[in-house]
């Protein structure tokens, strides 16, 4: 029976090896260091089924720390919706509907997110990931 390790275990190398030198932090599994003010990437799951054939969900999601910008002479830190963007973009190129000989997965959603205690955004992509293997 596969693991929901596995599974980040494969989203986390498709990625770490696509897009880990265009962006500023790292790429991590389950939770992102505490207090890190580059862009991060964190990879989790939600239950992974113990039916024959095993089925998940996968949330990445793309942090970028916020710009600073002055507004009618007044300092504000605002969301970077240009890296914002790109950081969408990055990740989405690279999990676009994938077929290998154990597993497929494909892009299902995506959604940008203010986490109101540090005050950022980030974008959530959900990725419904299945293995083709069956259960023994």
């Amino acid at each position: 029976m596969k693991t929901t390790f596995d599974v980040m275990d494969i989203i986390w190398q498709k990625l770490n090896q696509a897009i880990a030198s265009q962006i500023s932090g790292k790429i991590y599994k389950l939770k992102r260091p505490l207090n890190s003010k580059l862009e991060d990437v964190i990879i989790n799951t939600l239950p992974l089924s113990s039916d024959q054939m095993q089925q998940c969900v996968v949330n990445v999601n793309g942090y970028v720390p916020n710009k600073t910008v002055k507004i009618d002479g007044v300092t504000n830190e605002v969301p970077d919706t240009i890296r914002l963007k790109a950081i969408t973009e990055l990740i989405s190129t690279h999990l676009k509907e994938i077929i290998s000989d154990t597993y497929y997965f494909f892009i299902s959603g995506q959604q940008t997110i203010h986490d109101e205690s540090n005050n950022e955004y980030y974008i959530n992509i959900r990725v419904d990931f299945s293995f083709t293997e069956f259960n023994s």
